[in-house]
């Protein structure tokens, strides 16, 4: 699923789309929204779709690609950046093998192995040594024998045919799994991944399926994505607790999951919407089976492009987000302690004011002086977005 719109491809070659049309991203020469499918125009031999925030793409059988949908940063890779309600062909590409379209680029295994990606490229996601975006597919640096790729928010990783792992773009979180937080406009190797059968990207972590059936991930862990019983972020693999017959692999924003080989599936991580399907809304730094599935075949959870509001985090952990200083602390106390002894001397609603008038401003000077803006009255501490 994209932003708001889902697409599928048919058994006859055609592909069918949905919900949101503000771009164009439903492909039928409109930009009215539908509650109903619609067909892609024009296209009749796709085998493969996959979609971003407000584009898709399809692979076709002569080994063509065709995309639609918002064009910024030029991620139809036709070469321009104008939205296209129509299918425009991926310049250069004959010999698609596999397609992953992450929020704003697209990244295609080809067949002698090679990787190519188009579009947005702030934090080097297309993997070509640079940071500058292109409208037209650039190739990714090194790799030659890739069997998979997945293109995620401002990373992407591939699996090889030697069983490793390889990832680019930022860094943060430890998304690339080579034991940095360092950003990489080129391939670096997960470190320790040697039987890799399948990779995923969710927003900022990533997951890799490996030949003995275990799940191992790395990056974001704030809501137990990563599956192994804590929310410490991890810059290399750790194992996914109790999984070990896991047969495919898809993530999420904020969490994953896993079918297993006797067609159940588990998932972990964040809940806020019962996205781990286990009955609840509580999230999971272990995997929780999916209710009432026992013959699964195949899954997606692609990455939606604006994160679900967090489950709070605990008080404790809010402060550590902000780390004030014990002098900025004192500080802040100071300036509230004014206040009460202010309020008090004040007999006259209007003398109050002015006290209430005077202990906003020494709250948000202290403020200013450790990065903060605009934090309510009363308010202790401010959580800060980490990403």
């Amino acid at each position: 699923m994209g932003n708001s719109f889902s697409c599928a491809t048919l058994t006859d070659g055609t592909v069918q789309c949905w919900g949101r049309n503000g771009n164009g991203q439903l492909g039928d020469g409109t930009t009215t929204d539908s509650s109903t499918p619609v067909q892609v125009s024009g296209i009749t031999t796709a085998t493969q779709v996959s979609f971003g925030t407000v584009h898709a793409c399809a692979t076709l059988t002569d080994g063509t690609i065709e995309c639609w949908g918002e064009n910024d940063y030029g991620r139809l890779g036709d070469g321009t950046t104008t939205d296209r309600s129509t299918p425009v062909q991926v310049f250069g590409i004959t010999t698609a093998s596999q397609l992953s379209s992450g929020d704003e680029h697209t990244c295609v295994t080809l067949q002698d192995g090679t990787v190519q990606c188009w579009g947005l490229n702030g934090n080097g996601q297309l993997g070509d040594g640079t940071t500058t975006d292109s409208s037209t597919p650039v190739q990714v640096s090194g790799i030659t024998t890739a069997t998979q790729v997945s293109a995620s928010h401002q990373h992407s990783c591939a699996a090889l045919q030697d069983g490793t792992v390889q990832c680019w773009g930022r860094g943060f979180n430890g998304r690339l799994g080579d034991g940095t937080t360092t950003d990489s406009s080129t391939p670096v190797q997960v470190s320790g991944i040697t039987t890799a059968a399948q990779v995923s990207s969710g927003d900022s972590h990533s997951c890799a399926a490996l030949q003995d059936g275990t799940v191992q991930c790395w990056g974001h862990n704030l809501f137990g994505q990563l599956g192994d019983g804590t929310t410490t972020d991890r810059s290399t693999p750790v194992q996914v607790s109790g999984i070990t017959t896991a047969t495919q692999i898809s993530l999420g924003y904020t969490h994953s999951c896993a079918i297993l080989q006797d067609g159940t599936m588990k998932c972990w991580g964040q809940n806020f919407y019962g996205q781990l399907g286990d009955g609840t809304n509580s999230g999971s730094a272990t995997p929780v089976q999916v209710s009432g599935i026992t013959t699964a075949g195949t899954l997606t959870s692609p990455p939606p492009p604006n994160p679900p509001p967090p489950n709070p985090p605990p008080l404790s952990e809010s402060a550590n987000r902000l780390k004030l200083t014990k002098d900025e602390i004192v500080g802040i106390a100071v300036g509230s302690f004014a206040f009460v002894i202010l309020v008090f001397l004040c007999a006259r609603r209007n003398a109050i004011r002015r006290a209430a008038r005077v202990q906003r401003i020494i709250v948000s000077q202290q403020i200013k002086q450790v990065g903060g803006a605009g934090l309510p009255l009363g308010a202790h501490f401010i959580q800060v977005q980490r990403d």
